[in-house]
């Protein structure tokens, strides 16, 4: 039955965040590349938060808070293995921009083969599990979830531009169903779980979501809406990469009810700070900002 659960988890997660990625690729198109170069410092200094001082930080405060067992390395695994799917949709909920949460994605897809198992071989060295993994593992999760809908989206949205809003319509409605259906899933295989998790473990999983978001929300200055993606992009691990490394190096330990009962404390936590960046219209220096990029489109 347990294999059963995990293989319908991993289904449901696989088409939400499939249909997430093909419907932003579909809305965007493939002329929203150009604004990596155009934009570099921005996207630079978001890898610099996402590769840098959200790890630091989680092992910081993993080490401050004295977390231990499957809680610090489900805590430590999710800062080394960012990059959400589901961003995009995330977003959008969060009226930040589309086009940054994307382009964060996949900067940050495209660096995760080489960066993960660098990170997991640092972790390994003071953690109590050695959690190394190869490329090929990173890439395995990565190519269904990421760059292949990205991709199936971008080349639609080129042959048939008038049917792409349908498309992306459709899959809309795809992700919709199974992100329900996948959250009722975890909550009975995770909820369970969550009488084992040390009180300690809970602070500092509300700390670290809301610590790394800020991260983001710092490095993203000035623009509103560019501080609102990069926010979500630090703070929404991918727990399908998590899942990965763990069961890449311990196939017989099922990981899925402890990524489930992570998504669940991180949801309490970024929710209210969703309901917030979903409210902001930025500061003063924020509101002169966007009003000189208006004046110079």
């Amino acid at each position: 039955m347990t294999d059963f659960i995990t293989s319908l988890l991993k289904a449901l997660a696989w088409s939400a965040t499939f249909a997430a990625m093909f419907a932003g690729a579909l809305r965007l198109g493939p002329g929203c590349l150009r604004q990596v170069h155009e934009r570099a410092g921005l996207f630079l200094r978001t890898m610099l938060g996402v590769w840098i001082l959200v790890p630091v930080f989680t092992i910081a405060m993993v080490l401050a808070f004295g977390v231990r067992g499957p809680s610090a390395t489900m805590l430590l695994l999710m800062a080394v293995c960012p990059g959400l799917p589901t961003l995009v949709a995330n977003a959008k909920s969060a009226r930040a921009s589309a086009t940054t949460a994307l382009l964060a994605l996949l900067l940050t897809a495209a660096t995760e083969p080489l960066l993960i198992p660098y990170w997991t071989r640092i972790l390994s060295t003071f953690h109590y599990l050695d959690l190394r993994v190869r490329a090929w593992h990173v890439i395995d999760v990565l190519l269904p979830t990421v760059f292949l809908p990205i991709v199936t989206g971008f080349v639609l949205r080129r042959l048939w531009p008038r049917r792409a809003p349908v498309l992306a319509r459709l899959g809309d409605v795809v992700y919709w169903t199974g992100l329900t259906v996948g959250a009722i899933v975890a909550f009975f295989q995770g909820w369970p779980l969550l009488r084992h998790v040390p009180a300690r473990a809970y602070v500092a999983a509300l700390i670290i979501t809301v610590g790394d978001a800020l991260i983001g929300f710092w490095v993203a200055r000035p623009d509103p809406e560019d501080q609102k993606a990069v926010a979500l992009a630090t703070a929404l691990g991918n727990p399908a990469l998590a899942l990965a490394v763990v069961e890449a190096n311990y196939p017989e330990h099922t990981a899925s009810a402890l990524v489930a009962a992570y998504l669940m404390i991180r949801g309490a936590a970024i929710t209210p700070f969703e309901w917030w960046l979903a409210r902001w219209r930025g500061g003063k220096s924020a509101r002169r900002f966007v009003r000189r990029q208006e004046r110079h489109a």
